[in-house]
Order: C-alpha cells, then sequence, then structure tokens
C-alpha cells in the first residue's frame, strides 16, 4: 500500500524540515545553523533518555515523545500496523497510537511558531 509510505514521508519531511529551517533561520551562519540543527537533534533524544532514566516509571513512557525520532517512529508504526515488541521502548511506553502524532504535531508547531516569530520581525 502508498498510502503509509507517503504518511511516514510526509511526517518525516515536515518534522525535520520545519525544525531545521526555524532553526537555520536564528542565525546568519550556515555552520552555525548546521550545528543548531545537528544539536538540537542530538540534544533531545539525549535528554529524553536521561530524563526517563532519572525520573523512573511515572513518567517514563511519556518523556518518550520528548525525542522528535521515536514520535516519528511511533508514526510510522503506527501507519505500517507494526506492533512493537513487548521489551522495546515503544512497547514497554504502550502509548496509544495517536500520542505519536500528536507529538510530531507539537514539533512541526513549534518549528513553525519559530518561523513565524522571526519573519515577523522582519516584515515591516
Amino acid at each position: 500500500e502508498l498510502a503509509p509510505i507517503i504518511g511516514a514521508s510526509l511526517t518525516i519531511a515536515l518534522l525535520t524540515s520545519t525544525i531545521s529551517v526555524a532553526l537555520a533561520s536564528l542565525t546568519g551562519r550556515r555552520a552555525y545553523a548546521t550545528a543548531a540543527i545537528v544539536g538540537f537533534f542530538l540534544i533531545t533524544a539525549v535528554m529524553s533518555q536521561i530524563l526517563r532514566e532519572a525520573i523512573g516509571a511515572a513518567w517514563d513512557r511519556w518523556l518518550l515523545l520528548l525525542n522528535p525520532f521515536m514520535a516519528i517512529g511511533g508514526v510510522a508504526n503506527a501507519l505500517f500496523g507494526v506492533v512493537p515488541r513487548p521489551g522495546s521502548d515503544f512497547g514497554r511506553a504502550g502509548l496509544p497510537e495517536w500520542t505519536y502524532a500528536a507529538a510530531c504535531a507539537g514539533f512541526i508547531a513549534l518549528g513553525a511558531a519559530i518561523l513565524y516569530a522571526r519573519y515577523r520581525r522582519i516584515d515591516p
């Protein structure tokens, strides 16, 4: 089926490009923009895992959504009908499928809001 492929591809493209363009718009140099983009995606992934380990079971399942790649993975799993293995991060979290889509929408909205605020200042 073509629909899951298109849906997953659009989710990946929208999330990563919106965040990347928003971060790049805040810097004047390409090297700084590249570092900010790579840093954002690395730091969110690492901080998500650190917080999950530090806080423990109460919030563990929800902190998974702070990692944009895990949110994308959850959406892809839902679109392709993949049932997570019980020992995987997705299996242990046991979150409903809509939460991953909501997390992706939140990341996209964050990027769009940063872009709007940035370019609103430029427009006379």
